[in-house]
C-alpha cells in the first residue's frame, strides 16, 4: 500500500468507516455505489410485489363475481323451470275439472265448456316453453282430446291457431289426425314425424324441419307453405308421393 493510500486509509479508519468501504470510485465509496445500484432493484422488486398482490386480488374478485353470476343464472333458471311447471300444472287442473266435472268429452261442439278448454289450451301453448308444450300435446294426445273422430267429428280441443313453434316432435305421431289450421310450426323439428290425416291449411311452416315426415292424407298442404319450410327432403306428401316428385305434380307446385 502506498504512503498516500495508507494515509487515506488511516484517516477514514479514524472516522469509524469499515476498511472495505474505503476505496473511492469517482468520488463515491463502494458502499455508496452499491446503494445507488440496489435502490432501483428494490423499487422494481417492490413494484413487482405490489403488482402481483394487486393481480391476485383482482383475479380473486373476478372469480368471485363469476361465481356469483353463475349462481344468479342457475337460480333464475330454477325459478323459470318452477314457473313453467306451475303453469303446466294449473293448465292440467283446469282441464281435469272440465273433463271430470263439466263433461268436456261428451259436450257439444259449440258448447261453452269446449270454448273454455280451447282457450285454456291455446293460452298454455302460447305461454309455455317448447319443452312444456310437448307435455301438453302428450296429455291431449293420450286423452284423445285433439284427434278427429272416427266419423270425421271435430276434435274436442282443436289445435287451430296453436303456437307450436320450436317444438321437438322428431319421430312423434301426436299431431297426426289433428286440426292444425293456421297453427304456428315455425322452426319446429318434425323430422320423420307422422302427420297423416292432419288439417294443415294456412299453417305456418317457416323454418320447420319436415325431412322424412309422413304427410299422407294431410289436407290443405300448399306449395307456398312448403317453400318456406327448412326441409321436406324424403317427406311423404298427401298424395303418397315423395316431396321431390310432389313438387313436379299438379297437386304440388307443378303447373
Amino acid at each position: 500500500m502506498s504512503v498516500v493510500t495508507k494515509e487515506k486509509h488511516d484517516a477514514q479508519a479514524k472516522e469509524g468507516r469499515e476498511p472495505w468501504t474505503l476505496t473511492e470510485l469517482g468520488g463515491q465509496t463502494v458502499w455508496e455505489w452499491l446503494k445507488l445500484l440496489i435502490a432501483p432493484f428494490i423499487i422494481a422488486l417492490a413494484t413487482a410485489g405490489f403488482t402481483l398482490v394487486f393481480t391476485h386480488q383482482l383475479t380473486q374478485q373476478q372469480a368471485a363475481e363469476e361465481r356469483a353470476a353463475e349462481e344468479r343464472a342457475a337460480q333464475q333458471l330454477l325459478e323459470a323451470q318452477r314457473l313453467q311447471f306451475s303453469l303446466f300444472q294449473v293448465y292440467l287442473d283446469h282441464i281435469e275439472t272440465l273433463l271430470l266435472d263439466r263433461g268436456l268429452r261428451t259436450s257439444k261442439e259449440d258448447s261453452n265448456v269446449r270454448k273454455v278448454a280451447q282457450a285454456r289450451t291455446l293460452s298454455a301453448l302460447d305461454t309455455l316453453s317448447p319443452e312444456r308444450k310437448i307435455w301438453v300435446l302428450e296429455f291431449l294426445y293420450e286423452t284423445k282430446l285433439i284427434q278427429f273422430g272416427s266419423q270425421g267429428e271435430q276434435p274436442v280441443i282443436s289445435l287451430r291457431f296453436a303456437n307450436l313453434s320450436e317444438t321437438n316432435l322428431v319421430k312423434r305421431s301426436i299431431l297426426s289426425n289433428t286440426d292444425l289450421d293456421r297453427a304456428e310450426l315455425i322452426d319446429a323439428k318434425l323430422n320423420n314425424a307422422k302427420l297423416s290425416n292432419t288439417e294443415l291449411p294456412l299453417a305456418d311452416l317457416s323454418g320447420a324441419n319436415l325431412a322424412g315426415a309422413n304427410l299422407a292424407g294431410a289436407k290443405g298442404v300448399r306449395c307456398e307453405q312448403t317453400q318456406v319450410a327448412k326441409s321436406l327432403d324424403g317427406a311423404t306428401m298427401p298424395n303418397g308421393k315423395y316431396y321431390e316428385d310432389w313438387l313436379k305434380d299438379r297437386a304440388g307446385c307443378g303447373q
